[in-house]
């Protein structure tokens, strides 16, 4: 992720927009976001003493379930750069019996601070759309660097429909007059997965408010 940047006429985006809206995140967003979110987390299956990474983890709703079902042996390694959210994260992880699994990382997402084929899955909720497509796929080549060789990943993601209904094209649109509010752009996440050298073994569309939201389980595709 990049820094938000302020001047005189610029509005807060990026990470300084979520440092901004961190105490209200919940409230203005889990609602509609969290049955999608808990779905993909479902997906992803995670199992006792595995070792898993979280890519934007926010205020650390998925976090908190993961490092209850990989349970004692296992750990969970969750990263964002907006300070905000990093602090609503830390304060539900020290509430759970779980929380000594979880390790909370400022930093980037690309390239990820990790060593390479160190985690058995990884988890992206509402987080890669957040990046335009060259930069998105270079994400999911990221993550492929530190997932092992059967390692899988579990999305949930706006999605750019083949035939957008006007739903999505009126979110379309509210991205490109204020980008800085709509800071997410549907994304054609079956493609991306594939370029950066995923097979999906699972793929369903929802929707939120009549915006298609992509869910994926991929795993990431033998090298020779």
């Amino acid at each position: 992720m990049s820094e938000g940047q302020r001047s005189g006429r610029s509005r807060p985006s990026g990470p300084l927009l979520y440092d901004r809206i961190s105490g209200l995140y919940d409230r203005l967003f889990d609602p509609f976001e969290g049955p999608l979110r808990d779905e993909a987390l479902r997906w992803l299956a995670a199992r006792p003493g595995e070792r898993i990474v979280e890519l934007g983890v926010g205020t650390g709703r998925a976090l908190h379930p993961l490092a209850e079902r990989v349970g004692e042996p296992g750990s969970v390694v969750g990263i964002d750069l907006a300070r905000g959210m990093l602090a609503r994260a830390a304060r539900r992880v020290r509430r759970s019996p779980a929380g000594a699994r979880a390790l909370l990382v400022r930093a980037g997402v690309r390239p990820i601070p990790l060593a390479p084929a160190s985690f058995d899955a990884a988890f992206l909720s509402f987080t890669l759309e957040l990046f335009g497509p060259p930069q998105a796929e270079r994400l999911l080549s990221e993550i492929r660097r530190v997932l092992r060789p059967e390692g899988r990943l579990a999305l949930a993601a706006l999605w750019q429909s083949p035939r957008p209904g006007w739903m999505e094209r009126a979110y379309i649109h509210g991205h490109r007059l204020a980008p800085h509010l709509l800071d997410c752009s549907p994304i054609d996440l079956d493609g991306l997965l594939r370029q950066a050298g995923y097979d999906l073994r699972r793929a369903e569309t929802r929707s939120l408010m009549g915006i298609p939201v992509r869910l994926a389980l991929a795993a990431p595709r033998p090298r020779f």
